[in-house]
């Protein structure tokens, strides 16, 4: 361990490195190879009016990113701007090329020679260099199936047949999600691990709605030519249990959302990530309107149990700033138990739920890292079963296999938070992670082996968080055009109560016409009902609810009405 200090005029920061470099030799030594990587952290965005900026950041925003932003009540500061150009290319005028660009960070990443570094820390517009941390992921393990384990586990009374993959959702609750309609639809899950088999049978009706290879830098996240063989295999199986479907074998819990598949991790050698890669793939995320991200990480060289505090390791950093932002990261809590305090980066971040493993039968597996923080707060937050879990393989495109890690673990309750979301897509990632942990099985006394326990992703849905208002409806068929009107029933919840003046159904008879409004009459508890009035035969009728609480949130069912609405036709 080596004590290193590099100034800047922000001032100085203490650096201990642990084994960055595989020699073990430390910065500044004469053996030290010419180039090592490093974060530039700059002082400012190097603009005059932040506001401004800003301003015209916000119009730029895409839809489904502004929308997020409404949902967690973020309004955009300095760190939603890019990386000042001026001082990028100030870098680069000195022969330096950059490799990575951090919003969230105001930072660059780049590889510099110690005459560089000393070159770089005088800049005026640098505050301080940061090594880049490398990462050394703990074994997870996908064995193949040795027989076929066909539909017999499946028979239970659901909609679908998972197979043999049964047991660790209905562990979960996600049957009962999905016996209710909830898909993921809605919802964009952005996995970042190893690389993916997209050519596997169970990816066969999964939306892809965007990818990108942060390791060679290009748009392909299969395994290349100068992959490992066999690279894809660790994140074709993390992304079976969120977005896979097939029938008898696997379902995927959010098998309809649209994902984001990210390679971040180079399995070449045994430091497989570097976490400037990890950060680019985060905000690269953030840009495409991501919603949950699902990140395998198991790692824990560089940083010591004293630094998992939240506030210290560079992806839990950006992990807490990707919660400000709408966005909840699902993360391995690691592989490094049954001893207290043996969490990785970012499992310890803020606003996250990070996940431990356990067996079928129901207990912890001794493999599952444990917490607490190194601030004192209680990890994981929750549990989802880790051993022997039903993967895709990426062996060949139909193979299977089973798979013991937190890694595992991870993406299940990625999945099932997306069904979550697919439901109530108004919730913002901190009433997702307090439904989520206040109705896991461990609720009124968590600690630092369960955390909160299992995740109970059906009791989570009917759980109101805080500040949440609730329309439940289940759509009208077709009907009849003998009948005197269309009864309209809601479920309508508030955590400050209804504002049963301001609950209505509006509803249209003719495609672009003007919506008509009537009111919704409590019936008993938290039932409202209207009803839509008689139409003659062929009429296609299209409607949506509005309810306010008595603060005045305002919300509307489907999500996206009025462009998007309920409908039938009368018959």
């Amino acid at each position: 361990m080596c004590n290193v200090r590099f100034a800047g005029a922000g001032g100085m920061r203490r650096i201990w490195w642990l084994a960055l470099v595989t020699a073990g030799v430390c910065v500044g030594a004469s053996s030290v190879p010419d180039t090592e990587k490093y974060w530039v952290f700059f002082k400012d965005k190097g603009i005059t009016s932040v506001r401004s900026a800003l301003a015209a950041r916000v119009r730029s925003l895409p839809p489904s990113v502004a929308r997020r932003w409404e949902r967690a009540g973020w309004h955009g500061d300095e760190g939603d701007l890019r990386v000042s150009r001026e001082y990028v290319r100030e870098v680069e005028g000195y022969g330096i090329p950059v490799l990575r660009e951090s919003r969230w960070l105001n930072a660059i990443s780049a590889r510099l020679t110690s005459e560089q570094r000393r070159t770089v820390i005088g800049l005026r517009c640098v505050s301080e260099i940061v090594p880049v941390a490398r990462y050394v992921r703990q074994n997870d393990q996908i064995e193949a199936l040795a027989t076929r384990e066909d539909a017999a586990g499946g028979a239970a009374p659901y909609g679908f047949n998972y197979g043999p993959s049964l047991h660790q959702w209905e562990m979960v609750q996600v049957p009962s999600m999905h016996d209710l309609g909830f898909q993921g639809s809605g919802v964009t899950i952005c996995m970042m691990d190893t690389g993916f088999m997209k050519s596997h049978d169970v990816f066969s009706s999964t939306i892809v709605q965007d990818e990108y290879d942060f390791v060679f830098d290009d748009g392909n996240t299969e395994d290349e030519a100068e992959d490992l063989p066999g690279a894809q295999g660790h994140g074709t199986g993390t992304w079976s249990l969120t977005g896979g479907k097939k029938n008898g074998r696997l379902i995927g819990a959010s098998f309809g959302a649209r994902f984001l598949l990210a390679k971040t991790e180079d399995i070449r050698s045994e430091t497989v990530v570097e976490e400037d890669n990890w950060v680019a793939a985060l905000e690269w995320a953030d840009e495409r309107g991501v919603d949950i991200v699902s990140s395998s990480l198991g790692y824990s060289d560089w940083y010591s149990p004293e630094d998992y505090d939240g506030n210290t390791a560079i992806t839990s950093k950006v992990a807490s700033q990707a919660s400000k932002r709408g966005i909840l990261v699902v993360n391995s809590a690691g592989n490094a138990g049954p001893a207290l305090r043996t969490l990785n980066a970012p499992a310890d971040a803020f606003g996250i739920i990070s996940t431990g493993a356990l067996n079928p039968s129901g207990p912890i597996a001794a493999f599952s890292s444990r917490g607490p923080t190194a601030d004192g707060r209680t990890k994981p937050e929750v549990c989802a079963q880790g051993v022997n879990v039903l993967v895709a393989s990426s062996f060949n495109s139909t193979a299977y296999g089973r798979g013991a890690g937190t890694s595992f673990s991870c993406p299940i309750t990625a999945g099932a938070v997306g069904l979550l979301l697919s439901a109530r897509q108004d919730w913002s990632p901190s009433q997702l992670r307090e439904a989520v942990l206040t109705t896991a099985t461990g609720a009124s006394s968590p600690d630092n082996t369960y955390g909160w326990g299992t995740v109970q992703i059906f009791a989570a849905y009917r759980y109101l968080p805080r500040n949440a208002l609730e329309i439940d409806h289940k759509p009208l068929a077709d009907q009849s055009a003998s009948a005197g009107g269309y009864r309209v029933k809601a479920t309508l919840r508030a955590y400050n109560g209804i504002n049963q003046a301001q609950c209505f159904v509006f509803y249209r008879t003719a495609a672009g016409a003007a919506f008509t409004r009537i009111g919704l009459t409590k019936l008993q508890d938290d039932r409202f009902a209207a009803t839509i009035p008689r139409q003659p035969a062929g009429t296609e009728v299209d409607y949506y609810i509005q309810a306010k609480d008595t603060l005045g949130r305002l919300r509307r069912r489907p999500y996206e009405a009025p462009a998007e609405t309920y409908g039938f036709e009368v018959r």
